[in-house]
């Protein structure tokens, strides 16, 4: 198990729409101060990562049509990420990496609620998931958040 972590300013509202199963569990992300703005999932898996595989997911939908990213990331390592095309209606997005480097047992989702590094914005997430392999396991509740 592991816990979400905001880095830079990232406003997370609980709660705030009805998820794709149309129970209140979505919850929006804001970073109306910066590019690079995102919030993180810290999953730890025992043991070296190299050549292990990690998968995300997440539901995404917004207000007008946008672009995102979605990414995975492995401690001290550059991450992978995948800018989304997000529209007002809930889509699944996936995310896959490779590991390259031992990365300390952490890895991790990366959701941006706009395009990383170059815009800002407000995206509603709901059921991420992340774990080794190709296949999501469990969802991960999005406002488990400590702020760092």
């Amino acid at each position: 198990m592991g816990n979400w972590v905001e880095l830079g300013t990232c406003d997370v509202t609980p709660d705030a729409a009805a998820d794709p199963e149309g129970r209140m569990t979505a919850d929006l992300l804001d970073n109306d101060a910066g590019t690079s703005v995102n919030y993180r999932y810290v999953t730890s898996s025992p043991g070296d990562l190299i050549n292990r595989t990690f998968t995300g997911g997440v539901w995404a939908r917004a207000a007008a049509p946008r672009t995102s990213t979605i990414g995975i990331w492995e401690l001290g390592v550059a991450f992978t990420l995948a800018n989304i095309s997000v529209t007002a209606d809930w889509q699944f997005f996936t995310a896959s990496r490779t590991c390259n480097a031992s990365g300390g047992g952490l890895v991790g989702l990366i959701l941006c609620p706009g395009q990383y590094g170059v815009s800002k914005g407000a995206t509603y997430f709901s059921m991420a998931q992340c774990n080794e392999g190709t296949i999501l396991d469990k969802y991960v509740r999005t406002f488990e958040v400590a702020r760092t």
